[in-house]
């Protein structure tokens, strides 16, 4: 993956799913919804920048719904004493589980 641009969907693994539980009550509130069935990370895509961006699918129903989550983590020696690891940056919200997780 070059810096700059965005790298392929993968699956979400345990460090993307600890950032996105992290955030959820964020997540929850710039989509608008009060309370979800379901809050998985599904996939991402990450991207290098002075830091990483994810881009990020959760799903919040058994029918399909899911958010998709921009998520900033800068790097280690920019995060100052007790500072965030992870920044929530912008939500897609009304997507499904076909919708491609891309830059937004």
């Amino acid at each position: 993956m070059l810096a700059g641009g965005a790298g392929p969907v993968q699956k979400a693994n345990d460090d993307v799913k600890a950032v996105c539980n992290e955030l959820k009550a964020e997540i929850l509130q710039k989509a608008e919804k009060d309370a979800v069935e379901i809050f998985e990370a599904v996939s991402y895509r990450s991207q290098l920048v002075a830091g990483t961006n994810l881009f990020v699918k959760i799903k919040v129903n058994s029918n399909g719904e899911c958010i998709h989550a921009r998520i900033f983590q800068p790097l280690p020696c920019n995060i100052e004493d007790g500072g965030k690891t992870a920044e929530l940056h912008s939500v897609q919200k009304d997507k499904q589980m076909a919708d491609e997780v891309a830059y937004f």
